[in-house]
């Protein structure tokens, strides 16, 4: 076995954990530091909270940007951020680049978060109804978005989005660019309002009546003390004159 690599020197280690055969310590800890990456580049993979969705992006970028030199050997399956710190130490280049690399990954990944906030209305209110909108503007809309190649092969889940985290997983896939992305939002927020708008009017017609002026005020005035709308107040008036003529005409 050729301990002069970085797989080997992974292997001597494992070798070394399952037998209890300490000889060769000294040796790992000589070569390391010329063959891994250090620790501390690595720690904000390791930290991150949405572990999901970073190893999603990353397998992502790696396929997308050649980011870094190393890209092409990459396999693009890894399941959780250890393998892809595993493999990223097992790639027989230069540490110096490793850590580059690494770092302008870290660059490009606190950039993305710091768009985050543009998904904030998905959380507010009527979150399942929201995520339930974008997946059917979504599903309508896929194939004008134009997504790259490698995007196309990011196909929608079979059934609404699960979770807020989901949903912007498979944005991340379909474009990185936040300008868009504010787009999309904007156009799943419109359908979504319309079809609030149009559950709220159900059973309702539209009328156009002229009032006198002072009418109005007065119609005003009882909307701001009963803290209603105009509309309210005038169902409200005559609901109360038709409950009335009712009971009082004989039957």
């Amino acid at each position: 076995m050729n301990y002069n690599t970085p797989q080997g020197l992974i292997d001597l280690a494992a070798l070394m954990a399952l037998s209890g055969d300490n000889r060769h310590y000294n040796e790992i800890r000589t070569t390391k530091n010329s063959m891994l990456v250090n620790e501390n580049c690595l720690e904000w993979i390791l930290r991150e909270g949405d572990q999901e969705r970073l190893i999603s992006w990353l397998n992502l970028i790696k396929i997308e940007t050649g980011l870094y030199n190393f890209a092409e050997s990459f396999s693009v399956n890894e399941k959780n951020t250890k393998e892809f710190i595993t493999s990223i130490d097992c790639k027989q280049i230069s540490v110096i680049i490793k850590s580059q690399s690494i770092h302008l990954l870290e660059n490009k990944w606190r950039a993305l978060k710091s768009t985050d906030k543009i998904f904030t209305w998905f959380g507010k209110h009527d979150t399942q109804s929201k995520l339930a909108t974008a997946y059917s503007w979504l599903c309508d809309n896929l194939e004008q978005l134009k997504p790259t190649p490698s995007q196309m092969a990011s196909q929608l889940p079979q059934q609404n989005f699960q979770s807020i985290t989901d949903l912007i997983i498979y944005f991340d896939k379909i474009t990185s660019n936040t300008s868009e992305k504010i787009l999309y939002i904007d156009r799943i927020k419109r359908r979504f309002n319309q079809a609030k708008y149009k559950e709220k009017v159900k059973n309702k017609k539209q009328c156009n009546y002229v009032l006198k002026i002072k009418t109005i005020s007065m119609l005003e005035e009882l909307a701001k003390i009963n803290d209603k709308k105009m509309t309210e107040i005038i169902e409200d008036l005559i609901n109360e004159e038709y409950n009335k003529t009712i009971s009082s005409t004989p039957q």
